[in-house]
């Protein structure tokens, strides 16, 4: 890293000369690379265009030849007669007749047999001066199996050179539609042909070359002829040379065997399956580019030096008056007078800003002196306690309310410790060095401290107050200073206590309280709930009342009426049949009642619940045992007359009818007597639920005492069906009743009177029901008869 001290005695002009020399170098460094990889890219990607396109030209006119080979040789095999090829001589003049063709295989033709044995060629193929059977060759192999003109492998030629060569095989029938022979036609790649003419062709310069390749990956023609039919480039050698394989055609770098990086492409043929490649030396490629990419950089170079020679000669003069103005102020810096000048815009508004800088200052002092003003108002008005302290416990700063608090305030108490201060107000002495504790503990915790100071009051009072002190400290760890700000919450804790009162309370209540928002979600419950429902406040909260204890059971539009009343802000009274959590039924007394917050308006209601399942099973067993008989279970004399005088008065107004029976058991004085009290007591038992099975749900059966029951009958015609009503009951009691092991057989006498033909008063009714109910006593027994019947 440089030296400051070097920067330091440099001008501005050399440092802006500096930085525009290191600018305008960088900037020339970083446009050179960054031109010389997009130039590079875009040479070698055109070079790779030009380079494919001239590839699959010359694909093309391979395709070409070798197609018109095959049309050739496949058209002369046809034109052979469908005969049986019986001697050579016929295969001789078949040649003959095809010499034409010769010039296009250099290699000579050939006919063989259908088993591959030679019977004529054109000229003599022959080694050693012997001949060959080609039946092994593999352009025979490939024929008899595709049965169709084809192109074959590449196989050494039998001939004295033995050089390699491709043939190309078209087979001819004879008139069954039997493979009859071959015609053969060989093409050397050592010849003056297209084929063999690629490994003469080259690319580039020098280094360029084009081969071509089986897809078994065999060298079929390259320009180092030893190399031919041999197989250097193994699965995984050559990525790109793989990707070929696959089907694809086009270009891309690839490594030779000896490391060098070479641009290649690549191109299937249609006619043979084999693939043309050419390979370029990178390097060559970049040949042409790397003379013109130096020369652009010596041209930026030089262009970049002039630059800066200029930006060091000119920039002094631009400063000149940069110059005069820094000398100006050197002189003049206690007066700051106007700078004249006659320079640019850009010094004109250095030395504008300079003097609006003088006139700001002086307003920022009297703003100061403001602001300061305005805090020391601020700290002074606010209730809130506010002082300051360095880092050796002396006061700097107290607000007033700070200083009344301690009855301080006509105490110089800057520079002061509290223990010095504590001797001046002796009322407060303990409280002040209570502090002075209390800020050793902020300093050894590093950290704000919030604790809760007692201060006595003159009329032996105390006042609580909430603290917060607040050490600084510098950088190398030093105590630097403490605020302390404390808040009076006398008034609070008071509220605190009361509310800690009212929360116990409602902890502790014998009766279960929920409060609720105004759409009915619990939002609390106290004990007591969990303890009565089983459910617990985790599970109450968000639920309404009515959902969780499942209220479903109550009469309807009760809900209706709570919200109703509460709504309006009054408060709601009522008993609800709810569910606790086990499943067990339960009656609550229910007294609602709104919350307001501070603005009068309703926030939440609050529920306070009573369980009177007991209150309500003890006043349905008193209500039971004054309205109903203990022994039937009917209704006792009491609720029959309720309910008479009721029917009395429905039967007046809607003008309807109304049937008084009175029955009395025939011989039942004899069953007590014979078998006794309990026997007699299971007799009326039986004897009532025979009677009420032979009237209807809304009819009334009461036993007022004995064995004397009374039916009323409304909403009945007076006629046939009160004689049928009362057959069917005097035919039910009159079946042998079966007590336990014991068997008793009564009967019974009926009365019946109607409301209102025969009066509307229930003493005068009760009066005819039952003379007409000893008549028919007096009639026999086991027998009805009616009020009208009495002489």
């Amino acid at each position: 890293m440089m030296n400051p001290k070097f920067w330091k005695n440099w001008t501005i002009a050399s440092r802006i000369s500096a930085f525009i020399s290191a600018g305008i170098v960088i900037g020339a460094a970083v446009f050179i690379m960054g031109a010389a990889r997009y130039l590079k890219s875009e040479h070698i990607d055109t070079f790779s265009r030009q380079q494919f396109a001239i590839l699959q030209a010359l694909a093309m006119h391979l395709d070409a030849d070798l197609t018109s080979k095959l049309k050739v040789i496949k058209q002369a095999a046809d034109s052979i007669p469908p005969q049986p090829l019986v001697d050579t001589s016929v295969a001789r003049q078949l040649l003959a007749d095809n010499a034409g063709i010769a010039p296009l295989f250099d290699q000579g033709l050939m006919i063989l047999a259908p088993d591959g044995r030679l019977l004529a060629e054109l000229p003599a193929i022959s080694a050693d001066g012997q001949k060959k059977d080609p039946a092994s060759a593999p352009f025979h192999q490939q024929a008899g199996t595709a049965a169709c003109p084809v192109v074959s492998k590449i196989f050494y030629s039998p001939q004295s050179d033995h050089g390699p060569m491709v043939g190309l095989t078209a087979p001819f029938q004879d008139s069954r539609g039997n493979i009859a022979g071959y015609l053969c036609g060989g093409i050397s790649l050592k010849g003056d042909n297209p084929l063999a003419n690629i490994a003469r062709l080259q690319m580039g310069g020098r280094g360029g070359y084009y081969s071509l390749f089986s897809k078994d990956r065999t060298i079929l023609v390259h320009g180092d002829g030893s190399r031919i039919l041999q197989k250097d480039l193994p699965a995984g050698t050559d990525r790109l040379f793989d990707q070929i394989l696959q089907g694809s055609d086009g270009s891309g770098e690839t490594i030779s065997a000896t490391g060098q990086v070479l641009l290649a492409s690549f191109q299937h043929l249609q006619a043979a399956p084999w693939i043309l490649a050419v390979h370029v030396p990178r390097q060559e490629v970049l040949a042409p580019f790397s003379e013109k990419l130096g020369l652009l950089i010596q041209i930026i170079l030089l262009g970049g030096a002039a630059a800066i020679l200029l930006c060091w000669l000119l920039l002094p003069c631009f400063l000149t008056t940069l110059k005069r103005f820094i000398c100006h102020m050197k002189t003049e810096a206690g007066t700051a007078s106007p700078f004249q000048h006659d320079g640019g815009p850009e010094l004109t508004q250095l030395t504008t800003i300079f003097n609006d800088m003088v006139v700001t200052m002086d307003e920022t002092r009297t703003e100061l002196a403001a602001n300061e003003e305005l805090q020391r108002t601020l700290l002074n008005t606010s209730p809130d306690i506010i002082s300051f302290k360095d880092g050796e416990g002396r006061w700097l700063l107290a607000n007033k309310a700070k200083l009344a608090l301690f009855h301080l305030e006509d105490v110089d108490y800057r520079g002061k410790k509290s223990s010095e201060l504590a001797a001046l107000s002796p009322l407060c002495a303990d409280a002040i060095m209570a502090r002075e504790i209390a800020d050793e503990q902020a300093w050894r915790h590093s950290t704000l401290l919030t604790t809760e100071e007692i201060i006595p009051t003159p009329d032996d009072g105390e006042r609580v107050l909430e603290i917060i002190k607040a050490p600084l400290f510098h950088p190398d760890g030093r105590r630097k200073s403490m605020v302390i700000i404390g808040r009076d919450i006398t008034a609070r804790k008071k509220n605190e206590d009361k509310l800690r009162k009212l929360s116990m309370a409602v902890e502790q209540c014998p009766v279960t309280i929920l409060i609720f928002d105004t759409k009915g979600n619990i939002e609390f419950v106290n004990p007591e709930f969990t303890y009565q429902t089983g459910y617990t406040l985790d599970e109450a909260l968000g639920k309404t009342p009515q959902a969780l204890l499942k209220t479903e059971e109550n009469p309807p539009g009760i809900i209706d009426e709570l919200w109703q009343a509460i709504g309006a802000g009054k408060i709601w009274e009522g008993d609800f049949s709810n569910t606790k959590k086990n499943g067990e039924k339960f009656i609550e007394h229910v007294i609602i009642s709104p919350i307001r917050n501070n603005r009068g308006k309703i926030s939440q209601y609050m529920s306070i619940n009573e369980d009177i399942t007991a209150k309500k099973q003890s006043d349905e067993i008193i209500w039971r045992q004054a309205n109903f008989d203990h022994l039937t279970s009917l209704p006792n004399r009491r609720l029959f007359l309720y309910r008479l005088q009721e029917s009395i008065l429905y039967t007046t107004r809607e003008d309807s009818s109304l049937v008084l029976m009175f029955l009395d058991l025939d011989h039942f004085k004899e069953v007590n007597d014979t078998l006794g009290h309990d026997y007699g007591d299971i007799l009326l038992i039986e004897a009532a639920r025979r009677i009420v099975e032979c009237v209807r749900d809304t009819d009334t059966v009461s036993r007022f005492g004995g064995d004397e029951f009374v039916l009323m009958l409304t909403h009945i015609a007076v006629d046939a069906k009160i004689d049928k009503i009362a057959k069917k009951i005097l035919s039910a009691l009159s079946n042998p009743f079966y007590l336990n092991n014991e068997t008793a057989s009564v009967t019974g006498s009926i009365g019946i009177t109607i409301c209102p033909q025969d009066g509307n008063i229930i003493s005068t009714l009760l009066k005819n029901a039952d003379r007409a109910m000893y008549l028919a006593k007096e009639s026999g027994r086991n027998c009805w008869r009616s009020f009208t019947d009495l002489p």
